[in-house]
C-alpha cells in the first residue's frame, strides 16, 4: 500500500473525506471483494455480525484511586457538606428532609474515601483499584 501511495502518509481528514466521498464505489469494491473471495473458497459465506456494542473497560481510571485523588474527593465533599449544612440552617420544614438525605450520602461516600485513604497508608501501595477481584471483602465496600 506504502508503494502504491508512493509513500505518502494520509492523515486522518483525508481518510475520512475519501471515505465520505466514494462511500458507493468502496461498497462495491467491499462487494467484488467478498464475491471473488468465496469464488476461491476463502470464505465460507456465513453472516457473521457485530452489534458495535461499547463496553467501559472493567478497571478504567474512575476505578483507580491514589491519595492526592482521595484527598480532591474529600475535599470536594467537605464543600458539599458546609454547603448542604448552610441550606439546612436557612431551609424550611419541607426541604430539610431532602437536604438531610444529601448530607446522608455525602457522608457514607466520605466514609468510604476515608477508608481507602487509612488502606493505602496501612499496605504502602500507591493506589487502590476497586474493580480488582484481589481486593480484600472489606475493600469491596467502596464500589
Amino acid at each position: 500500500m506504502m508503494w502504491l501511495m508512493k509513500q505518502l502518509i494520509p492523515d486522518h481528514n483525508t481518510i475520512s473525506n475519501f471515505r465520505r466521498d466514494n462511500e458507493k464505489a468502496i461498497r462495491k469494491v467491499f462487494r467484488m471483494t467478498v464475491s471473488l473471495a468465496k469464488n476461491f473458497d476463502l470464505i465460507g459465506g456465513k453472516l457473521v455480525a457485530g452489534d458495535s456494542t461499547k463496553l467501559r473497560a472493567q478497571n478504567s481510571k474512575k476505578n483507580n484511586f491514589t491519595p492526592s485523588k482521595i484527598e480532591k474527593h474529600i475535599a470536594y465533599i467537605d464543600a458539599k457538606l458546609d454547603e448542604y449544612n448552610q441550606a439546612l440552617r436557612e431551609a424550611d420544614q419541607d426541604k430539610k428532609p431532602i437536604i438531610e438525605e444529601k448530607i446522608q450520602l455525602q457522608t457514607e461516600r466520605k466514609v468510604g474515601y476515608e477508608a481507602m485513604q487509612k488502606e493505602l497508608e496501612k499496605t504502602g501501595e500507591v493506589q487502590i483499584s476497586t474493580s480488582d477481584p484481589e481486593l480484600s471483602a472489606a475493600n469491596h465496600e467502596y464500589q
